[in-house]
């Protein structure tokens, strides 16, 4: 039975509902919950949220944490507050929760939600905490969210396991100290060094969810400042972990490797088979990513898929065609787009539907920061898409 700490559960449906009822409602700010939050009831602020609202966030809460099959589920409702949930929560755990799940993009569609057995998880902490825990770690410093695989393997059950002290902080934080674990994603690295920030020399730096730039370990590197890069999915958990750019990842012992019918590499463990979440190299058991399977790319440390927001553009009358493409803002990697709009269409109008609709529909990372219209698709003459 795996054990976690009050505390990190509180902070585990905090972060759940924050995320989850912002995007019901596609609001452009997330709503934030505090500890001092937790015996509010959810009607009242800062939620402020209906009985269907209610309804449905707990048949997800449920769903997500196991609870229907030790028939907790309605409880949920009985018990409006985060305090509530994660007393539920905690009975479920004492009764034998074995599954956990987490919300991936998906390469097409809504998020999907993929389980994990909770002895994997314990696995990868455990594996990765011994490395971990050779450096003089005192307390964890969380700048991403609980309620995603990441946030929740290294700021919910890893202290639970080690028995750490953690702080859950803003994504702007920098006030870092000596034996800091920071849980932090390429993009915050980044901007850490935009803004000239280093953390101490006897912290770790954790990374994940995007690629690590070389750029920015060797920043880090060539100041002393130690890191630690984990590969992996929703969909596998941690696969592997480098401390070196220029080296593969190193899979986790758990792991092997076999190649399909198509002689592609994948993942075993316990005879179940799971597809990289890239095309890779495999030298030994080190695994070089070269390129997404499934179209995404990452923008502020979120997957995010151009071919989805392309047809979310093409279906909205007016456009004929549309192409998206990245560029690099000094806030980092943003999307833009070029319509082809249909020949009776004032370009302007169009412009302004098209940022409403956008800001109505898409997730922030997803909406494109500039528009060009234009009647002629952007291809050079030889046929190829072109930048613009």
């Amino acid at each position: 039975m795996i054990t976690l700490k009050p505390e990190l559960q509180r902070q585990y449906c905090r972060d759940f509902l924050s995320h989850h009822i912002t995007r019901l409602r596609r609001s452009r700010e997330i709503i934030p919950l505090t500890p001092e939050d937790d015996e509010k009831r959810f009607a009242e602020a800062p939620l402020y949220m209906d009985s269907l609202e209610h309804v449905y966030l707990a048949g997800l809460f449920a769903d997500t944490v196991g609870l229907r099959p030790l028939g907790l589920e309605d409880l949920l409702l009985a018990r409006p507050t985060v305090a509530g949930w994660q007393k539920l929560l905690d009975q479920a755990l004492e009764q034998g929760l074995t599954e956990w799940g987490f919300f991936s993009s998906g390469s097409q569609g809504e998020p999907k939600l993929v389980y994990h057995p909770l002895n994997y998880l314990q696995n990868e902490v455990e594996e990765l905490g011994e490395i971990i825990c050779k450096f003089p770690i005192q307390q964890v410093v969380c700048l991403v969210p609980g309620h995603h695989i990441y946030g929740f393997l290294w700021s919910i059950l890893f202290p639970s396991i080690f028995n750490l002290p953690v702080t859950h902080l803003s994504p702007i934080y920098s006030s870092f100290q000596e034996g800091d674990l920071i849980i932090a994603t390429p993009y915050l690295v980044k901007q850490w060094k935009m803004r000239g920030i280093l953390p101490p020399t006897e912290s770790l730096t954790l990374v994940s969810t995007a690629p690590f730039e070389q750029a920015l370990s060797n920043w880090l590197s060539i100041t002393s400042r130690p890191w630690l890069e984990i590969y992996g999915s929703t969909e596998t958990g941690g696969i592997g972990y480098r401390t070196d750019v220029k080296q593969g990842f190193l899979l986790l012992p758990y792991w092997d490797l076999q190649k399909d019918d198509a002689g592609q590499f994948v993942l075993i463990r316990d005879g179940r088979t799971f597809p990289f979440p890239d095309e890779v190299g495999i030298e030994g058991r080190q695994v070089f990513p070269v390129k997404r399977k499934d179209g995404a790319i990452q923008i502020g440390g979120v997957n995010v898929y151009p071919g989805r927001v392309k047809a979310f553009l093409e279906s909205i009358p007016g456009v004929r065609e549309a192409f998206i493409r990245t560029f690099e803002r000094e806030d980092g990697l943003r999307l833009k787009a070029w319509i082809v709009p249909e020949s009776e269409v004032d370009r302007s109008e169009l412009e302004h539907r098209l940022k409403d609709l956008c800001e109505q529909n898409l997730l922030s990372v997803e909406k494109p920061v500039h528009f060009t219209i234009n009647p002629t698709p952007p291809f050079s003459p030889m046929g190829k898409l072109i930048d613009w």
